[in-house]
């Protein structure tokens, strides 16, 4: 590449590994211009659907993206016969102006997506561009197969309600986790999450409408095309809707008014769906509370109080166009923290400057940690911790679940809260932050520093090499000669 950057590898946990997990300035300084580095990374028993994207800026707003799968033993093998390359659907918002131009003009009405693609095809004005396999990605199936679909969001700030006409989909996976099967119409997807979910190819042959409406930006959408290939009739556009979509109210407001003044948004937490068309009430759309694991996990001490809670809130931040968490916007170090953990011995809060939000958890632990939104803004953040697979134990003010409650490593998050669980058995310095990334830049994340003394020394110890530790000398050396407006935020 041409400009500075890192990779971060969504979802896997990186243990013994956080100097491999990607994001610059918390586990590395980022890999210079025109030169390269090696990602080792070890996966464990994990397997499932994951995804790469750049970690530095907005970059991965301009395309550095991809999806991860990682086959191994499946328990849900006998549900599906066809499960390959075909079957991964990655539907990400699309724009017109480079992230870094939009960063840079302040201008937030420039954050919504012009359109969306699936597979990397879609349509800027579905009114005016025929839908053919053209313009749009076609999947194509044969009836009476089962086939393992793998849908990945990689959007910037998109969220989608996705379907198949006229075609059940049985849920039987979420961000890598094993799922009991869960049969629905429907399913929103926020940015960074993954579904997994069987389609059984029962329907007269002919084309039919993957749908994948954009639910927190009007009027947008996205499709694909599934094709039978025993329809002996030539290529015939899919009737019915080809797009719906239910926004509320408030995430109106949110593109109108913006959030760069805290007195700029007037909007009320009930959310009044704005639609093309209501909402068929025998849809059945997946309640992401209902997605229990597979195996039956339970969250770290299910029947007893977590070692260590925190309460997160979220909201504006103190200056125009920022974001926080409580209180504190989040501003990168100039030295990664993993490297500063390494060099200064840093065990203790006070021992990271303010802006770097990083707060110290003890080795061993059970974690709980509600997070909550506090300035009335109605949409919805998807949050993401990284190094960890959590448990949801509460959703808003729901009955908590310490029995078999949602996995994953994204939750989306408003005013409402959500309680999360896990246990610090592996030691690095992980990001949580919101994964709508112009949130990121602009300062809505923190960093859980996980037992600071393992990460040094001792059998869970991250082991660094030569060419990690030269990513700093070499960026240094890099941006002296380049001059400092070229250090990117993040």
């Amino acid at each position: 590449m041409l400009l500075p950057t890192s990779i971060h590898w969504h979802g896997l946990h990186q243990h013994r590994n956080a100097d491999d997990d990607g994001p610059a300035f918390v586990t590395q300084c980022p890999i210079i211009p025109e030169a390269s580095y090696t990602y080792t990374i070890p996966l464990g028993e994990q397997t499932g659907t994951y995804w790469y994207h750049g970690h530095l800026g907005t970059q991965y707003v301009d395309g550095l993206r991809g999806p991860i799968v990682i086959y191994l033993e499946d328990p849900h093998k006998g549900l599906y016969d066809i499960d390959n390359e075909e079957t991964v659907l990655v539907v990400g918002d699309w724009y017109h102006t480079s992230s870094v131009a939009i960063e840079q003009s302040g201008n937030l009405t420039l954050q919504r997506p012009d359109s969306a693609t699936i597979n990397g095809k879609g349509r800027f004005d579905p009114d005016k561009t025929p839908a053919n396999q053209d313009t749009l990605h076609t999947f194509k199936v044969k009836r009476g197969k089962r086939y393992r679909m793998r849908v990945i969001n990689d959007s910037a700030i998109a969220s989608f309600r996705f379907s198949v006409q006229n075609h059940k989909m049985k849920v039987i996976a979420a961000d890598g986790v094993s799922t009991r099967p869960y049969e629905v119409d429907e399913f929103d997807i926020l940015p960074a999450q993954r579904r997994d979910f069987v389609l059984e190819a029962n329907q007269p042959p002919g084309t039919y409408w993957i749908n994948a409406p954009m639910t927190n930006v009007a009027n947008k959408t996205t499709q694909a095309l599934l094709v039978y290939e025993d329809d002996a009739h030539s290529f015939k556009a899919p009737e019915g809707p080809h797009r719906t979509w239910a926004v509320s109210e408030g995430v109106i407001e949110y593109w109108r008014h913006g959030h760069h003044s805290h007195d700029s948004m007037h909007t009320s937490s009930e959310h009044k769906l704005r639609s093309e068309r209501q909402n068929d009430p025998t849809q059945v759309v997946l309640d992401e509370a209902k997605l229990a694991p597979l195996n039956n996990k339970k969250p770290c001490n299910p029947n007893e109080a977590a070692d260590m809670t925190l309460d997160l809130n979220f909201g504006l931040g103190q200056a125009a166009g920022t974001w926080a968490i409580n209180n504190i916007t989040y501003k990168s170090p100039a030295t990664p923290t993993l490297l500063n953990i390494f060099q200064d011995d840093r065990t203790t809060d006070s021992d990271f400057s303010p802006s770097e939000h990083t707060v110290i958890l003890p080795k061993h632990k059970c974690i709980e940690f509600n997070i909550r939104g506090v300035s009335n803004i109605p949409i919805i953040h998807p949050f993401h911790l990284h190094g960890h697979t959590f448990s949801v134990v509460q959703y808003g003010n729901s009955t908590p679940n310490y029995i078999d409650p949602p996995q994953g490593d994204v939750v989306g998050s408003r005013d409402a809260g959500v309680r999360l669980r896990f246990n610090t058995d592996n030691p690095g310095p992980w990001f949580l932050h919101c994964h709508i990334d112009w949130h990121l830049v602009e300062g809505l994340a923190m960093v859980f520093a996980e037992a600071p003394e393992e990460i040094k020394e001792g059998s869970q110890s991250v082991a660094t090499d030569s060419e990690w530790k030269n990513l700093c000398k070499n960026y240094d050396a890099w941006a002296k000669t380049a001059g400092s407006n070229q250090r990117p935020k993040l």
